[in-house]
């Protein structure tokens, strides 16, 4: 591999040197090379301060020490731990088998109930029906009589009943919506030049 003159010594390559197996090339742009002598020296500075640390031994009392904090569980309460779970899963399984039950028989009941009385079904859809017609019939005159009632109501109702107003009127609110539609894209559209940021 050639390397060029800008090429820096990478974290291997310094390791590499330390241990005295560099190769020439990069041996000779570490000599030429001060940033990569001063990266080098610090390096062997870590090292050799690793060197110094006195070795790490356990004492021989250490595998005892250690045995003597460790708590063994008795295993008669783990037993007795285990038949509880075991018990408790039971009845939370008997639970769910016994709601599961009670739900399909529910629902058994009702298809048979359901085919069983379809008189009295389609009289509650036909009076259901008839109540829901009658509170909205009740609903729109409400509103239709409130709307009658307001005092610009007969304003309106002569500007409808004249061909030019109402002509007049549909322009104004159209020009009205297209002016709203510009300003919207306008206000909405990219900015065609560059705005400078302020660097953080």
């Amino acid at each position: 591999m050639t390397y060029g003159p800008t090429d820096h010594l990478s974290p291997d390559d310094v390791d590499a040197f330390l241990e005295g197996r560099l190769d020439g090339a990069r041996r000779e742009h570490l000599h030429d090379c001060a940033l990569c002598r001063e990266f080098a020296r610090l390096e062997r500075g870590v090292v050799d301060q690793l060197a110094a640390l006195p070795p790490l031994a356990p004492s021989p009392e250490f595998p005892e020490q250690v045995m003597a904090r460790v708590r063994v569980a008795d295993p008669f309460a783990l037993r007795a731990l285990a038949t509880a779970r075991r018990r408790l899963l039971g009845e939370r399984s008997a639970g769910l088998a016994a709601m599961i039950a009670l739900t399909l028989l529910g629902s058994l009941a009702s298809i048979v109930w359901t085919l069983t009385h379809q008189a009295v079904l389609l009289g509650a859809a036909h009076w259901l029906g008839a109540e829901s017609y009658a509170v909205l019939w009740v609903g729109v005159r409400t509103v239709a009589s409130n709307l009658i009632e307001q005092p610009w109501y007969t304003d309106a109702r002569r500007l409808f009943t004249s061909p030019a107003r109402l002509a007049l009127t549909s322009a104004a609110a159209s020009l009205l919506y297209v002016t709203g539609v510009l300003t919207l894209r306008r206000l909405l559209a990219v900015p065609a030049q560059r705005v400078a940021h302020a660097a953080i």
